[in-house]
């Protein structure tokens, strides 16, 4: 059969679109199309191994493992080692369901010039069909990303970006409609976030305030005055049968994500706990007023309808 390379780059570029953007949709990353387009061709490149002849599996196994690595890479915004790995592992078992199925569908079908080999596909078809196939493939895109954006905007979890000086960390955030905790001085929310998770962008002079059990109070008011001045302070709760103080921090940005949703949350105290979570399902408690305009509109209406129907 003769391959021709135009139509081989074409075809994988357009495949390669299409498994990172569901990379995008499984890890709730919003999709930046340069990115998008840039690594989707980098893998196009990566497909003229299907000239290869000879190769060993250990070597074919190592060349995807990098080129993989540098597509994600590429394609998301590099924010924390566990994040990178979550998504490059995300994208890897992507591509690995993908190339069993056309694996499958040639060894079951072999349908008329389709080639297959060294985990690369190749559909010999002329200029007009890849032209139709690209528009096809770009209305699909379109269609599930509008199709997802609706669906995201149903959702109460999110990514959380926290800055804190120099350092950055990603965070899962759940909303929580019960919690409308406040700093009674300057009304801003709170939300709650586990000291495991938070610690790391903590300045060492900061460990030793969050790690400080709660009881001793005197002692978290002098380390507070001492080194952190207004952006660090307790913050009383009550809860249930009970009442505490959670020493808190202004973070110096806060962006919250969920699918192509995302917006910067400012005059917030993000208070930290002891305990863990909800079994560490996540790692913030969202407070309610943070929440979305759409997202809250669509709670209000929700119960509304619930009522109407009682």
């Amino acid at each position: 059969m003769v391959v021709y390379v135009d139509i081989l780059i074409c075809i994988n570029l357009i495949v390669n679109y299409f498994l990172i953007l569901a990379t995008c949709r499984f890890c709730q990353r919003k999709p930046l199309r340069l990115r998008l387009f840039l690594a989707s061709f980098l893998g196009a490149i990566y497909a003229l191994v299907l000239f290869a002849r000879g190769l060993p599996p250990w070597v074919l196994l190592a060349s995807k493992l990098i080129i993989s690595a540098a597509m994600v890479r590429i394609a998301f915004r590099y924010i924390s080692p566990k994040q990178y790995i979550k998504e490059y592992l995300v994208f890897f078992t992507v591509n690995f369901i993908f190339a069993g199925l056309m694996l499958a569908l040639w060894l079951v079908i072999t349908p008329k010039g389709m080639l297959f080999n060294n985990g690369i596909v190749y559909f010999n078809i002329s200029a007009v069909m890849l032209i139709g196939f690209t528009a096809i493939a770009y209305g699909a895109t379109e269609i599930f990303t509008r199709l997802y954006k609706k669906q995201g905007a149903d959702t109460t979890m999110y990514y959380v970006t926290i800055e804190l000086g120099q350092k950055q960390i990603l965070l899962t955030g759940f909303f929580d409609t019960g919690n409308t905790l406040k700093d009674v001085y300057t009304g801003y929310p709170v939300v709650v976030c586990d000291f495991e998770a938070i610690h790391p962008i903590l300045p060492s002079s900061m460990v030793d305030i969050f790690s400080t059990p709660i009881e001793q109070t005197d002692h978290l008011e002098r380390l507070i005055s001492t080194h952190t001045g207004n952006k660090f302070k307790l913050i009383p709760y009550t809860a249930v049968g009970f009442s505490g103080i959670l020493p808190a921090f202004i973070p110096d940005r806060m962006i919250l994500q969920s699918g192509n949703l995302s917006y910067q949350v400012e005059n917030v105290y993000v208070a930290v706990s002891r305990q863990k979570l909800c079994k560490g399902d996540y790692d913030l408690l969202l407070n309610s007023e943070m929440m979305p305009l759409e997202q809250s509109y669509k709670n209000k209406t929700d119960k509304l309808n619930g009522w109407l129907r009682c």
